[in-house]
């Protein structure tokens, strides 16, 4: 089964079908996270803005971050990250999570996300996700959404190419299979085997040849067969012959002269040249 050739085209349609749904699947997901990692990035660049302008107009209102917590708090569910505002000093004002205030930003804090000045004095520096928290629930519920929708594209796909495989392959072999099963036909004697010739390609013109091929066969076959029945025949009158007078002497009917012992010579000369032409035939053949 595995030297067949049915099951090494079906292997090779396969590889083909299933690397090309692959690549075009990884490409596909990389090219959806780029396009959407810089969608997300340009709406952070957006709510950035917005929280500055928020926050500074917060300040700017009351003169100072007293009570800001709430503000942030609200920020935070409106984006669903965890933002954190720090004073100019790194101490810690307001944390949406409410884990951080009155402490020191932590070392390991990426750099602010937005700085907050008036004039050229620094108000303070909002970090959004300072622990390394790179997207969202929601992003990352649609990049596993979308990931998740290629999967199974991917092996829909690889199943619908294996199907396919499978019936141009069944396709593809049917002329084989019909001339393979002539040949056996043809080495048991059947010279009359015929295969139908359903394309115009390479394996039709083979048909072509396999059937011009068994054409030929069966003609030599005839010409085989007539020349025996014509060498049976020739042979046959000179042995009648010889036969004849060889049961005439032994009878005592004829006696044996010279011309009865001619006749018989001659017809053994006959026989003789017979013998030597379907030999020189067979060395011909062969």
């Amino acid at each position: 089964m595995f030297r067949s050739l049915r099951f090494r085209l079906l292997l090779t349609l396969m590889l083909v079908a299933l690397v090309g749904l692959g690549v075009a699947a990884l490409l596909a997901s990389r090219g959806t996270t780029s396009g959407f990692q810089s969608y997300v990035q340009h709406g952070v660049t957006i709510r950035q803005q917005r929280f500055e302008a928020m926050l500074a107009g917060y300040f700017a209102r009351t003169g100072s971050w007293a009570g800001v917590q709430p503000l942030v708090g609200q920020m935070a569910q409106i984006t669903g990250e965890r933002i954190v505002l720090a004073d100019g000093e790194g101490q810690v004002l307001a944390d949406s999570d409410g884990e951080m205030v009155g402490q020191r930003v932590g070392r390991t804090w990426s750099e602010p996300s937005v700085t907050i000045v008036r004039g050229s004095t620094p108000l303070g520096a909002i970090y959004i996700n300072p622990t390394g928290r790179a997207r969202s629930a929601v992003d990352q519920a649609y990049l596993d959404s979308v990931n998740t929708t290629l999967l199974w594209a991917g092996l829909s796909g690889g199943l619908a190419a294996i199907l396919l495989t499978l019936l141009l392959s069944r396709r593809i072999l049917a002329p084989v299979e019909a001339l393979t099963s002539a040949v056996r036909q043809m080495t048991k004697g059947d010279l009359s085997q015929k295969v139908e010739v359903r394309s115009r390609d390479e394996i039709g013109e083979l048909a072509q040849a396999f059937n011009t091929m068994a054409d030929g066969l069966a003609r030599l076959e005839q010409l085989r067969r007539n020349m025996v029945a014509d060498v049976a025949h020739e042979l046959r009158t000179p042995l009648s012959n010889v036969r004849g007078y060889l049961e005439a002497l032994r009878d005592g009917v004829m006696e044996p002269t010279p011309a009865t012992l001619d006749l018989l010579h001659s017809e053994a000369l006959l026989l003789s040249h017979l013998v030597d032409d379907l030999q020189d035939l067979a060395l011909a053949e062969a």
